[in-house]
């Protein structure tokens, strides 16, 4: 655990979710497990924190203020940001195609938060970011 937990201290995750329940669950989770966890409540403010913080891997709820997640991953390529090589996982309560279909264009793993608990959450992250946890 360690050795996993030193890894993940190297490791930047911006977090987007304007539920400050939902928000501070995953940042629990995420800042107990070793990450650096970098939160923001609307679109707008993730969109300058990738840009500034580059971090290892982006969490973007779909539905914001200001922008949505999908148009922050819009503006990103607008402005040819390169983010490819950035995990990014968009979360969202709902099960529309279309919104999984536009994730996926940008690269994104499109995750409903109903269907995974945070643990399946971090470990979809580790995966990700090549880190194992026990």
């Amino acid at each position: 655990m360690a050795q996993s937990a030193s890894a993940a201290h190297d490791k930047i995750i911006l977090l987007a979710e304007d539920d400050p329940f939902i928000s501070r669950m995953y940042q629990v989770k995420l800042s107990g497990a070793g990450f650096t966890v970098i939160t923001k409540t609307n679109g707008r403010e993730a969109y300058e924190a990738i840009k500034s913080d580059k971090p290892s891997l982006i969490m973007l709820d779909i539905n914001m203020p200001e922008l949505s997640g999908l148009e922050v991953l819009s503006a990103l390529a607008s402005d040819s940001f390169d983010f490819s090589t950035t995990p990014t996982i968009v979360l969202t309560n709902s099960s529309s195609m279309e919104d999984r279909k536009k994730a996926e264009q940008y690269g994104a793993e499109y995750l409903v938060k109903a269907e995974l608990t945070p643990r399946q959450v971090l470990d979809l992250i580790d995966d990700k970011l090549g880190i194992g946890h026990a």
